[in-house]
């Protein structure tokens, strides 16, 4: 399945390295369909996310992580606001952590 660029893999939830071997958080399909990328207005320095690194856009593997810095400038972005974590990680926001 695929959604702006981005490959989910459905039926999987967990997190961790899932059966298949790819490592990271999976999304189960009907979630996927309904989740747009949150708008920089929701996005902060602080807020836990899940975001898609560049490298992983194929598979669609999230990483979650703290937000030490917005990179986009503009309100939204089709793909995801660019963040870059406090662990050095630059990705796309998919999901605010709640």
């Amino acid at each position: 399945m695929r959604r702006g660029g981005i490959g989910f893999h459905p039926g999987k939830t967990r997190e961790g390295e899932a059966a298949d071997g790819w490592p990271g958080v999976y999304l189960d399909a009907e979630i996927e369909k309904s989740m747009l990328p949150p708008k920089r207005s929701e996005i902060h320095t602080g807020s836990r996310v899940l975001i898609v690194e560049k490298h992983n856009q194929a598979s669609g593997t999230l990483t979650e992580g703290i937000v030490q810095r917005i990179l986009t400038k503009s309100p939204s972005h089709p793909h995801g606001i660019k963040v870059m974590l406090v662990n050095g990680k630059v990705g796309r926001v998919q999901v605010l952590v709640t």
